[in-house]
């Protein structure tokens, strides 16, 4: 986590001084350092929580491709320091945008499985049909 964040850091620093117009607020690297720290936090929670947490989101996902435009969505989250959520309309330029929302919804979808296949003990009953 401390090398992806610290990664991040110096790229948003680097591209902030190259591009000011374009910088890199919220990269792929920013999400997916804010995306470990919520997964600790949700492997710690019950499964149940987790499993709430991947169906909303992935209602929500539903919701914001096939729902009425501008239902989830708002000019509100506009600015960088709110645009990083994912809900905003027209996100500032960035050369690498990559809000948590949409892309929680693959990662909770993952951790959610991986979460059943370790309490099931799915990967040993699977690794012991191959002996």
């Amino acid at each position: 986590f401390g090398m992806i964040a610290a990664a991040a850091a110096v790229i948003s620093i680097a591209t902030r001084i190259a591009m000011p117009d374009e910088w890199i607020y919220f990269g792929i690297l920013h999400c997916i350092a804010v995306l470990t720290l919520i997964g600790v936090v949700f492997l710690r929670l019950p499964l149940a929580l987790t499993l709430i947490a991947t169906l909303a989101l992935f209602a929500a996902w539903i919701t914001d491709n096939f729902g009425p435009p501008g239902l989830l969505r708002s000019s509100f989250f506009d600015p960088r320091y709110l645009a990083w959520i994912g809900l905003a309309v027209m996100p500032e330029r960035s050369n690498d945008y990559v809000p948590l929302f949409p892309w929680a919804t693959p990662f909770f979808a993952g951790l959610s499985i991986a979460s059943i296949a370790i309490r099931t003990r799915l990967l040993h009953r699977l690794a012991a049909i191959g002996t």
